[in-house]
């Protein structure tokens, strides 16, 4: 599924927030998995992953394949699978996040979803709506570096 859009919602008083219909109505029980893997990130967000595709992710790893990975290896699946927690929706599609991630990366009850093609990232509100023009005044410069990346 690709995952596109950004919605604000608001994380309630128990911890929950609502997928939105659009994502919700799109999902694929066979093809998505039963929930998503919440991951903390840096600044001050969180990572939503599909299960089958956090688990794909891990199962194309080839740190997660050797007997002995490197340091760094280790450290990345630490951050990654140490830190992540899976989380299935309710009946009403909303997302119980974990309120020691919440915490850890200091996000407060204003975010926005935003999906990024392969996954949704759990934003500030009020950092998400200040940085909208910044984004927009970036977006050909960040275009030609991805498509024209320095030798």
């Amino acid at each position: 599924m690709v995952l596109v859009g950004s919605f604000p919602v608001t994380i309630d008083d128990k911890g929950r927030l609502m997928v939105p219909s659009e994502w919700r109505g799109r999902w694929d029980a066979s093809r998505d998995g039963e929930g998503w893997y919440c991951v903390p990130w840096t600044g001050r967000r969180l990572r939503l992953f599909t299960q089958r595709r956090f688990e794909g992710l891990l199962e194309l790893d080839r740190a997660s394949q050797k007997l002995a990975p490197t340091s760094d290896e280790t450290e990345l699946l630490s951050a990654l699978c140490g830190e992540a927690r899976f989380i299935a929706p309710d009946s009403a599609g909303r997302l119980t996040v974990p309120k020691d991630l919440t915490e850890f990366v200091r996000l407060g009850k204003e975010i926005t979803l935003v999906g990024l093609g392969t996954f949704v990232e759990v934003r500030d509100r009020a950092e998400w709506n200040a940085s909208r023009e910044h984004r927009l005044a970036s977006l050909q410069a960040l275009v030609e570096r991805r498509d024209h990346p320095r030798a």
